[in-house]
């Protein structure tokens, strides 16, 4: 969260896997569940002043008050995608929907993102973020690489070309739409906090390692002193 003191985070709270929880950024506490959702919800922006935060649960990004209540509101119905981030001035928001199983990202106003709709990734593309401007769209190429599109934030807004900013692909997570923050940006527009994926393709895969008769091994490796 803006102050610093928070830290929301996707997580197991009261035993349900993938709830939307709030926790002290220190670690201290436990994790509050701030929803009772049944989906698995993740969340993708809070806004500047702490009060709320947006969040997907695969039907379009929901904006979650941090008042008592806890009321959620939908901003845009989608079948599937969400992930939405908005600019710096608030204006706008930018999220993933899906089309033909294909993710995109898209622009639209706020908080009235019914209004209008501007595709910003004609080759599709997830996990976008706003450069501190406002004038810059960052997002994942679907091949792993980092993409960018000029944005004129002006009414009616216009959007760029796609720019690939990085030739080499990045670790964007396991699906296209299950991971948000997987980078991101520095102030200035022109760092970025990236994961790399390994250089070996095998390291790729998981291996479960099973051991059988493990006692009778390390008794040979390590023999007891008599």
């Amino acid at each position: 969260m803006p102050d610093g003191r928070r830290l929301v985070l996707k997580t197991e709270a009261g035993g349900v896997l993938g709830a939307l929880a709030m926790q002290n950024a220190d670690g201290s506490g436990t994790a509050e569940r701030l929803t009772e959702g049944t989906r698995i919800e993740r969340a993708s922006f809070a806004l500047a002043d702490g009060s709320g935060i947006i969040f997907a649960d695969g039907t379009g990004p929901k904006l979650l008050r941090l008042v008592r209540e806890r009321p959620v509101s939908r901003l845009l119905p989608l079948p599937e995608g969400g992930n939405g981030v908005l600019s710096p001035n608030a204006r706008w928001m930018a999220y993933v929907a899906l089309d033909a199983g294909t993710p995109y990202v898209s622009v639209s106003p706020y908080p009235d993102a019914n209004a209008s709709r501007l595709l910003a990734t004609p080759g599709g593309g997830s996990q976008p973020i706003w450069a501190r401007d406002g004038r810059t769209l960052f997002y994942m190429n679907l091949d792993g690489t980092l993409m960018s599109v000029a944005i004129d934030p002006r009414v009616p807004i216009n959007v760029g070309r796609p720019v690939q900013v990085a030739r080499t692909a990045y670790y964007g997570g396991p699906t296209l739409l299950s991971r948000t923050g997987t980078y991101d940006v520095a102030s200035d527009g022109r760092q970025f906090l990236m994961i790399k994926e390994p250089d070996d393709a095998s390291a790729r895969r998981a291996q479960v390692v099973i051991v059988r008769n493990w006692h009778e091994e390390l008794t040979r490796l390590v023999p007891l002193a008599r």
